[in-house]
């Protein structure tokens, strides 16, 4: 399900292109002027709604509702300074724009972009961001969400390995759609740190940031329904559990997953992010996944989520 290695390391950050890239992303056609390897190429002919572009930003140029040591938010504004980077720009769920410092590294770049861009992007666009992966099931999308560091994108690759389709990594864009939550595909890009891709038995090459990047081409390229959730955290025993969780014990960890919850507030956008949640809960079964840390016990974890996953629904718990 995963052969080939990706991109190699790039020199520092280069002047934007003449001609435009044309990538998609949770569903979103999006022109660029800095190329962005991790994303997908977009071939569908359909116009472009996001553009992605160079430019000199001013520091003060909207009147910020709430704001962070490095950035600050207004409804459908966002702006984030960070050193040795440069100043991005996202507004009206259209356009991110940024400021490029010369010593600048593409790939630290095209991480702000991605993350912290595509995060305000889809918060401006009131899709709700999740900090998870997600895979295709019979039933619908399996989301497998937790904070930074809780083995998402191991686990999303070790299931790919198993036949389990990729619909996201890192962020999962939801959105409502006639009453119901569905998850659309991002790009086929994971990230994985040398350790856990040399468990899993892949020759990677390494970016500068220490990760090995892996393009999946067994990717979803359609929005699917949100089946269930599944939280993440580590055990120090050698067992992998996996418990279904209901009514309370739900939303605070549905909550911590939420991806750069601290933005929303500037936004005025609270309120909607906690009626998607209470949606999202009605909807999914939740499920609650303790794993050891230890990657020699990661065969019989992934055996644990795989076999849950591929069994009838009436057989899960």
């Amino acid at each position: 399900m995963i052969n080939a290695p990706m991109s190699q390391i790039r020199p520092p950050f280069a002047p934007p292109a003449q001609t435009a890239f044309r990538y998609r992303a949770f569903g979103i056609g999006i022109t660029s002027q800095i190329e962005l390897p991790l994303l997908t190429l977009d071939h569908t002919g359909d116009a472009p709604s996001v553009s992605i572009a160079a430019s000199n930003i001013q520091c003060n140029n909207f009147e910020a509702k709430d704001c962070g040591v490095l950035w600050k938010t207004a409804p459908d504004q966002f702006q984030i300074s960070v050193p040795g980077i440069g100043t991005m720009r996202v507004q009206n769920g259209c356009d991110i724009a940024l400021d490029i410092l010369p010593e600048a590294a593409p790939e630290q770049v095209e991480t702000l972009i991605l993350s912290t861009g595509f995060c305000a992007l889809l918060q401006q666009r009131h899709l709700l961001a999740m900090h998870a992966a997600a895979v295709v099931t019979d039933a619908g999308a399996a989301l497998l969400a937790g904070v930074s560091g809780a083995g998402k994108s191991l686990l999303l690759a070790a299931l790919n390995q198993r036949g389990f389709q990729m619909i996201s990594d890192d962020i999962t864009a939801l959105e409502n759609i006639d009453g119901e939550y569905v998850a659309r595909p991002s790009w086929n890009a994971v990230k994985l740190m040398p350790d856990a891709s040399a468990k899993l038995g892949l020759d990677m090459e390494l970016n500068h940031q220490g990760k090995h990047v892996f393009k999946m081409p067994d990717f979803c390229t359609r929005k699917m329904r949100v089946d269930q959730i599944i939280f993440l955290d580590w055990t120090p025993e050698t067992v992998t559990t996996l418990d279904q969780i209901s009514g309370v014990e739900v939303l605070a960890p549905l909550t911590r997953c939420v991806h750069k919850r601290a933005f929303l507030k500037g936004m005025q956008l609270f309120q909607p992010y906690f009626n998607a949640l209470n949606g999202i809960t009605r909807q999914a079964r939740v499920y609650h996944l303790k794993k050891p840390h230890d990657l020699a016990c990661l065969e019989s974890g992934v055996d644990v989520l795989a076999a849950h996953l591929s069994a009838p629904l009436e057989a899960q718990k």
